[in-house]
């Protein structure tokens, strides 16, 4: 394999790295969020008459 197509095969595998990365920071941010809304949802005060 030439050098410029092994540099092309790092370049988009890095490049899918990155996106695999940020994915992943996304889920995390996502499992954070819900579990802060779960420790949250039990203070919601539902006022007194209202179904």
């Amino acid at each position: 394999m030439a050098d410029t197509e092994l540099t092309t095969l790092l370049s988009v595998l890095n490049s899918k790295r990155r996106h695999i990365q940020d994915i992943l920071e996304l889920d995390e941010e996502a499992l954070r969020l819900r579990r802060l809304i779960k420790v949250a949802e039990p203070q919601v005060a539902v006022p007194c008459g209202v179904p």
